[in-house]
């Protein structure tokens, strides 16, 4: 990774893309099912720190690209390296379809931009919660210099729990313009929908 002035700088211009489709979210189902249950809650990262947000930063919602992903980000299953699965869920979750359209989204999972940051699947996916324990993960300094930009709405990147098959987007909530960028969990029943901003 650059150094984190020089990566400021690389931030403040580097080509940003755009994503509309269908993502995805599972979380325990404890979650839901208060009277006023908030699906696509953002708080948590905040609190607790996570991939590219540290602890105390900005409201982030992780999103995944298939259902499989998401099950394995909130560790209810395990990938092997055959590709078998393991479950390991010990509570229950529901997985929840999240439709988005959003601008200035930067991409993770194009070679020139890892180039331009000069970073690489291996730093991006790397452990981050040791390394908060004394300081900001490097993946939290590109994330936060990435919030900071003020350009910058996501980021599109391969997930940790399945770095050959499984992709996510970061959400910088507070960066999303109404009108302009959406974010919404799909719910017939109306007990879930949400609409963000």
């Amino acid at each position: 990774m650059l150094p984190e002035s020089e990566l400021r700088n690389k931030l403040a211009v580097c080509p940003l893309g755009r994503f509309q489709g269908r993502l995805w979210r599972e979380i325990h189902t404890e979650h839901i099912l208060d009277a006023n249950p908030r699906p696509l809650y953002a708080e948590g990262p905040v609190k607790s720190g996570a991939r590219f947000t540290p602890k105390g930063g900005f409201r982030t919602l992780y999103l995944s690209f298939d259902r499989l992903t998401a099950s394995l980000e909130i560790q209810a299953s395990f990938r092997k390296y055959d590709g078998s699965l393991i479950d390991l869920a010990d509570r229950p979750t529901t997985i929840l379809p999240v439709d988005a359209d959003l601008d200035s989204v930067l991409d993770f999972t194009n070679a020139d931009t890892l180039d331009l940051l000069n970073t690489n699947i291996s730093e991006l996916t790397g452990e981050w919660r040791y390394a908060q324990l004394t300081s900001e993960a490097v993946t939290q300094i590109l994330g936060r210099a990435a919030f900071e930009s003020g350009r910058i709405k996501a980021m599109k990147y391969r997930s940790a729990k399945d770095p050959r098959h499984g992709l996510c987007l970061a959400v910088f909530i507070d960066r999303l313009v109404k009108g302009h960028d959406q974010i919404s969990c799909i719910d017939k029943s109306k007990k879930l929908s949400v609409l963000i901003p």
